[in-house]
């Protein structure tokens, strides 16, 4: 399969919103609202972004995506890689999708020269956390992942 990455923009907006809406399904939450669609796609393609969208294209179609975020750890003195969804529509999932957005999201750190790359994974998918074993992932047991919601 060839895969085309590219950054999302203004003329693949949608289809990046399209499987945002399937990522919400996928992980049993309800889709995303107009305001908080309004607000991802202002922060995707502001002049100075938030955060690095990307879509994973097969013969044109949009088939997964990344969103990815540079985050910073002291202790390593260096930046951090932080992917914050990876979705591969299930038609095209055990298919080598997700691992040609992974090795992109590896590529992309080892060229920024970040020390790693870090994620999360919900404790219910099993096909995840035994794709980020076989990926070289190790759990970070020491720590609590926490959140505090300012947005409705």
């Amino acid at each position: 399969m060839n895969i085309q990455i590219e950054r999302v923009n203004e003329q693949n907006v949608e289809q990046w919103m399209y499987l945002l809406d399937g990522l919400a399904g996928f992980e049993h939450r309800p889709p995303i609202g107009t305001a908080a669609k309004k607000r991802l796609k202002a922060d995707a393609l502001a002049p100075t972004p938030r955060f690095e969208a990307y879509l994973g294209a097969l013969d044109g179609e949009a088939i997964g995506c990344l969103t990815l975020l540079s985050t910073y750890s002291t202790f390593r003195a260096s930046p951090v890689l932080y992917i914050e969804d990876i979705f591969v529509l299930e038609a095209y999932r055990r298919r080598g999708v997700g691992q040609v957005l992974f090795d992109f999201c590896v590529r992309l750190a080892r060229e920024r020269q970040y020390a790693g790359l870090e994620w999360t994974v919900l404790k219910w998918n099993e096909p995840a956390i035994r794709f980020y074993d076989k990926n070289r992932g190790v759990p970070i047991s020491d720590w609590v992942w926490y959140r505090r919601d300012l947005h409705a």
